[in-house]
């Protein structure tokens, strides 16, 4: 299984246009166990946990936003002053080691810009920790959840809490909210889950939603979307047909801290447009021509900030779209939650509830059991 690294919450994947293309390599001077982070789960440093230890990562950007999206680190860029924002390298978001420097020597090569990324990673072994995890499913409201413990010295937040939306009794997970019982500080998810949508929240108060419909059944495209007219489902495709659309709307609860990616598969012909709105009224299409491909990426321009939007797909008289994917990507900034739940230290058992209004829900939520200073 190949695992996806993060910086912080910018994904060294494809889906951004990052590739790494060569698993990463320890310094000489490290002993370290394991077939290393991009392929384990135990890998852990043998020194002093102290001990500075260095990573490097090979690969290359297939466009010029990419490589600024990392070069936003670059020890050139960045301030690793200490007043500035820690930075991690994360694992599949459920390992993390705090970088102290990131140097990035990068050239054209050909249509690409290849990359080499030298980390120096602080307190490795205490950090590259394997989380304990609560999960489960409910099918009413409310549910608890329990035996949380955190024997260590201090307040710690959780990882990762992980909400999927389920499709129930005729409607979408609505009102989803997580509480402290004892405490009583709530995160409130979303005002609307979309059927197997999840979305995560990270302690680094970021969170995000992402929903993939593959059209193999008409199920979610019945249940998630918002509106339509001449879209039909066909065996493994959705038609839109002459002066058709096709419209989701995301109900989100925090604002997006940058644009949407939405990435399709799609068939077309004339020139069918995407559009996107803040408010369901005023609309504008997308700075990306809407073209025929397999997983082409598009910007939903200029909805960050918001959190309830909508997208449609526009056919004109002439237009048709064959709909084969869809997937959808969006960030966002949970901050002004605060104070949002976390677990007491001195091992006090702490419960949680989770309460909802309709649909059923998933949840998985990962956390340390031990965190002192």
């Amino acid at each position: 299984m190949v695992h996806t690294l993060y910086l912080n919450s910018l994904e060294l994947s494809p889906t951004y246009g990052i590739y790494i293309t060569e698993e990463p390599s320890f310094n000489s001077s490290a002993n370290y166990e394991s077939s290393s982070i991009w392929r384990g789960t135990r890998t852990y440093v043998s020194d002093i946990s102290s001990k500075e230890t260095k990573i490097k990562l090979k690969g290359f950007c297939n466009a010029e936003s990419a490589l600024r999206s990392i070069l936003y680190y670059d020890s050139h860029n960045y301030n690793w002053n200490e007043d500035e924002d820690n930075v991690y390298l994360v694992r599949d978001l459920s390992r993390r080691w705090k970088v102290s420097l990131i140097e990035i020597e990068y050239g054209l090569d050909r249509e690409t810009y290849s990359f080499t990324m030298n980390l120096v990673l602080e307190k490795y072994n205490p950090e590259g920790y394997v989380l304990s995890s609560k999960t489960g499913s409910s099918a009413s409201s409310p549910i608890s959840v329990t035996g949380i413990e955190n024997g260590g010295d201090q307040n710690v937040l959780f990882e990762s809490i992980k909400i999927t939306g389920t499709y129930s009794s005729g409607s979408n997970l609505t009102s989803p909210i997580l509480t402290q019982y004892l405490i009583g500080n709530d995160l409130e998810i979303a005002n609307v889950v979309f059927d197997t949508a999840e979305y995560e929240f990270y302690n680094n108060y970021t969170a995000k939603y992402t929903y993939i419909d593959a059209f193999n059944t008409t199920d979610k495209f019945s249940r998630n979307k918002n509106d339509s007219t001449n879209a039909t489902f066909d065996t493994d495709h959705v038609n839109i047909t002459s002066s058709g659309e096709l419209e989701y709307r995301f109900q989100l609860k925090h604002p997006l801290l940058q644009d949407p990616i939405l990435t399709l598969t799609a068939s077309i012909t004339g020139s069918p447009t995407i559009e996107v709105s803040p408010d369901g009224s005023t609309y504008w299409e997308v700075e990306k021509t809407f073209v025929s491909g397999s997983l082409v990426d598009y910007n939903l321009t200029k909805l960050a900030g918001y959190s309830d939007f909508y997208f449609k797909i526009v056919t004109g008289v002439s237009d048709s779209v064959a709909l084969n994917y869809m997937k959808f990507v969006s960030w966002h900034d949970y901050s002004g939650q605060r104070p949002v739940p976390y677990i007491r230290p001195s091992s006090v058992e702490e419960t949680y509830n989770l309460t909802f209004s309709a649909g059923t829900l998933d949840y998985d939520i990962r956390y340390r059991d031990n965190w002192s200073g």
